[in-house]
């Protein structure tokens, strides 16, 4: 098989990962979309709307595409936050309504991004947002989709750690119902 159709995606992380997973297929020898959907457990249909459709896939089909053709899925994931609060920024402190620094609600975040193999980023914040001015709230938006336009060339992102081994065992992972036998 030759090289599949690539969706037009302006400059961006769109196409930066469109243009990682087309590599990644030549690099894998070109294996059809048969053999891929066999290997990734999905219908030829999806795997090729993954490749050519201008739709950003789910994780779960991405990532056993990648798998399918043994490539890295590390490369192919990060989890950022980008959340708004009701309260200020001072309301985040253990002398206030809050009761907590905004790092403190972090952990559950960080946690299940580990468990799933992704790297927590730097959250991007908005505190009081429905009472911010609206000049406010529009440099908050191009900040964010400055960041969402030139992820992943981030200079903070060179000081983070990979994302931590979080290796849960087998048996702690769901399996078959009980009395499914």
């Amino acid at each position: 098989m030759s090289a599949l159709p690539r969706p037009d995606f302006p400059p961006g992380t769109q196409r930066e990962l469109s243009d990682a997973l087309h590599e990644l297929h030549h690099r894998a020898g070109w294996p059809s979309l048969r053999t891929l959907a066999r290997e990734a457990g999905c219908s030829p249909t999806t795997v090729s709307a993954v490749f050519s459709s201008a739709r950003l896939p789910s994780w779960g089909t991405l990532e056993l595409l990648v798998e399918a053709m043994d490539g890295d899925t590390g490369t192919f994931k990060d989890l950022w936050l980008a959340a708004t609060t009701g309260g200020p920024e001072s309301s985040y402190h253990p002398g206030s309504y809050n009761r907590y620094f905004f790092d403190a609600f972090l952990p559950p975040y960080e946690q299940t991004a580990a468990l799933c193999g992704l790297r927590f980023l730097p959250p991007l914040l908005l505190h009081g947002a429905h009472r911010a001015p609206e000049d406010q709230v529009q440099a908050h938006v191009q900040v964010f989709r400055d960041r969402l336009q030139s992820y992943p060339d981030w200079p903070e992102l060179e000081e983070l750690e990979q994302c931590p081994a979080c290796e849960v065992p087998p048996t702690d992972r769901p399996g078959e119902p009980r009395g499914a036998r």
